[in-house]
């Protein structure tokens, strides 16, 4: 059983990988346990993990070039 002081960390962590997948129906759960098992490490201790910064995403098309008339 987890520690209660964990529950707002795993809170947090589980909505940040929520979002970071898009915010898809139906996956809280899995997103709970993913959350509780990196927070914890069997001791109940916090094992606090730096999140990373989100990046936007590349464009499909790549840069653009311009191209020369003659």
């Amino acid at each position: 059983m987890i520690n209660n002081d964990l529950t707002p960390h795993i809170h947090r962590r589980a909505y940040e990988l929520w979002e970071s997948e898009g915010r898809p129906h139906g996956r809280d759960k899995a997103h709970w346990f993913l959350a509780e098992a990196e927070l914890s490490n069997g001791g109940g201790q916090l094992v606090v993990e730096p999140s990373k910064p989100k990046r936007k995403p590349r464009s499909a098309a790549g840069p653009t070039t311009k191209q020369r008339s003659r």
